[in-house]
Parts: structure tokens; sequence; C-alpha cells
């Protein structure tokens, strides 16, 4: 059986009436999240409307959607996938049916309490990105989403937070900073294998505040990684080493390429002397948090972290250590592989120019969109 039609027999094999105080009815599915994720990258997409969408005016708190087409019946059906709504909304109930008409996309929109209004108007941004509900009579209530998968335009740089993250190992474990993704419900890794096109739902496993650190595992196993093309180095490296930093800062100003900054090690401590930190002339910018510090054998010593702004510095940079990466691994009971640890102090030293280096490593420097 193709893909779609099994995606809709599912559908209807699950459909119940659910009653709800005040008399309305609402619909449910068996359709779960996970289902979703792997049919929208099953490339059997049937409309271009169809994805998952997240609340954009929800606040710290907002909720999934996935839209889907019925070939059959040309309706689209919005399915809650997750978010706040406690025991009035479950995975797969149904949130919307609506379909093309003559005067645009129109339905029905459910409620807590069952049917809220049958002319709900769905609207559609030129490029399918984005769309708003608006429902009601008299009480006009207005619902805007973005969609983050099989990709999202522009909504991390607006109203979540960005930052980048690199390969951990061939599972797909992707280091970052704690900071980029403290507080929020979504995490999506964007530019595995180079396909900047698609976001990848990932949960965090490891956390350490402290040293501000988050280790993230991917929640799609059908993805595949090659083994990352550098080594962590734990052992400290001297002031005055060379390094060169890769990331995305300031996406919504400075455009989605990847950037590279270098410089040497000022000092082998952070700001007011923390020993858990390098301090850098590598410049970095919000953005590059999370993202990877090189030394000159390409070896990653070090999770671009924070700078110091005042009136009396310029370019002070912080870079929390890798080896604190490793004991946070070490110390979880997980099993995690992580890059061959190196904690020699003598290398051989490369002959490659900084371009050669950095095309060798950027494909395993991720963006990082939180929300």
């Amino acid at each position: 059986m193709p893909k779609k039609q099994y995606f809709f027999c599912l559908f209807i094999l699950g459909n119940a009436i659910l009653f709800a105080s005040g008399g309305g009815e609402r619909y449910t599915t068996d359709i779960s999240t996970s289902y979703v994720i792997n049919y929208l990258n099953s490339d059997d997409i049937d409309d271009e409307l169809e994805g998952i969408y997240i609340q954009s005016n929800g606040g710290n708190n907002p909720y999934l959607l996935a839209i889907a087409k019925n070939m059959e019946s040309d309706e689209f059906y919005a399915i809650y996938l997750s978010g706040p709504g406690g025991t009035d909304w479950n995975e797969g109930d149904i949130k919307a049916i609506f379909k093309q008409t003559q005067r645009g996309f129109q339905g029905t929109w459910y409620s807590r309490s069952g049917i809220y209004g049958d002319n709900a108007e769905f609207t559609f941004s030129f490029n399918s990105s984005e769309f708003f509900v608006k429902t009601g009579t008299f009480i006009i209530s207005t619902y805007y989403f973005s969609r983050i998968m099989p990709y999202a335009i522009g909504f991390a740089r607006e109203r979540g937070s960005t930052g980048t993250g690199f390969l951990l190992n061939k599972d797909g474990y992707v280091v970052t900073n704690y900071h980029v993704i403290e507080d929020k419900n979504y995490i999506l890794v964007r530019g595995i294998n180079g396909d900047f096109s698609r976001a990848y739902l990932y949960t965090s496993v490891l956390i350490d505040k402290y040293n501000d650190i988050a280790i993230l595992k991917p929640e799609v196993t059908f993805l595949s990684f090659n083994i990352p093309p550098y080594s962590f180095r734990v052992i400290e490296k001297p002031q005055g080493s060379s390094v060169f930093a890769l990331g995305y800062p300031m996406r919504g100003t400075m455009g989605d390429e990847i950037k590279l900054t270098d410089g040497i090690i000022s000092a082998l401590s952070g700001f007011q002397g923390n020993l858990n930190a390098y301090q850098t002339t590598a410049t970095v910018s919000p953005g590059n948090s999370g993202g990877p510090l090189f030394d000159e054998d390409d070896n990653i010593i070090g999770i671009n972290a924070s700078i110091l702004t005042n009136n009396l510095t310029r370019n002070v940079n912080y870079a929390i250590k890798i080896k604190y990466v490793v004991d946070l691994i070490e110390n979880s009971g997980l099993r995690i592989n992580a890059p061959l640890v190196s904690s020699r102090s003598n290398f051989l030293r490369t002959t490659s120019t900084l371009a050669e280096r950095t095309a060798k490593v950027r494909n395993y420097v991720y963006m990082i969109e939180a929300f």
C-alpha cells in the first residue's frame, strides 16, 4: 500500500467522535508525531501545504500542528501534535478540517469544547511557510502558525533562539551551549549532511548549566552521519596558539552562510579568571554560541559561548574548554560515543591552508533553532 494511502487509512481507522462539555464534538486519529515526521521525510508529499507548523503567537509555550491532505476528498486536516493543552488535547486530535473554495481556504476550527465555528478562514503565505486562522463571528480570534518542517523561513531568526552546534558522533548527537536551548520546548537542527532545506527535531539528553553545555540527540532514526573529521583535545593549548571559529551569527542581519573567524588564545582563563574557558581573539557574535573552536591541527578545543562588551574592551571572546564536554559524557553513565580524545602535547603540524581546513569541517557545524 502506498505511503499516502496508508497515512489516511490510519486516519479513517482511528477516527472517533469525542463528546465534550457543552455537547460539542471533536475527532481524533491514531496519527503520532513520529509518524508525521517519517512521512514528511519520505519524499512522498502530495501538497506544498503539508508539514508541521508551530503556533507563532503562542508566547513561550506554543503548540505544534501537522497539516495533511486527503487526496480523495481534497480536504486538509490540522492534527494536534504537542504543546499546551493539558487534558484538553491529545496527540492525534483534529484541530481543523478545511478545503479550498472560491473564497480561499474555509472550514471548521475545533475548540476545547467541540465545534467552535464552521466559518473559519485559513490564509497561507505565498511560499506556504506560514498561515493564520481567523475564527468567530462577533468576537474574532486569530491564530498564527509558521512551518518548521520540512523547512522554516525566518521563524527562528524572528521569534526563537538561534545558535550553532557541531556533530559529536556518527549517531547524530550534537553539542551546543545550554543557553541556546534553555527553557525552550522545541529544538531543531539544520544543515545535516550539508542540507539546509530541512530541519530535524532534537531533544537534550545531557546538560551542564554551570559550564553552559548541552548535548542533543535526534528524535528520528533514519538519518545517517559520517564520523566527524576532528578530535577533541583536552590538554590546554598554550597562550598565543592559533585558533579559528565557525558558526552562524546574527542570521537575521548577516545571512545564513557559515562564518569563519580566526585569532589566537589570549588567555587560558575566561570571565573573571574562570578556568573553564579560553579567552580568544577569534571574534564571535550572538548566534555563534555553541559553535566549535578549532586549533591549528583541526582539533576542537572549545565551544564558543560568550563575549565581553563594554566601552573599555574590544574583541574579548570566551570559549568553554572541550574537556568539560568529555567530563559530562564520562560522568553521565550514558553510552555516548565521542570523537577520539587526545591529551598529547605534541602534534604533527598540518600543512593545509585555513581554507582547506575549513572546507573539511564546515559540514559538521549546524544551525540550532529553538522555540
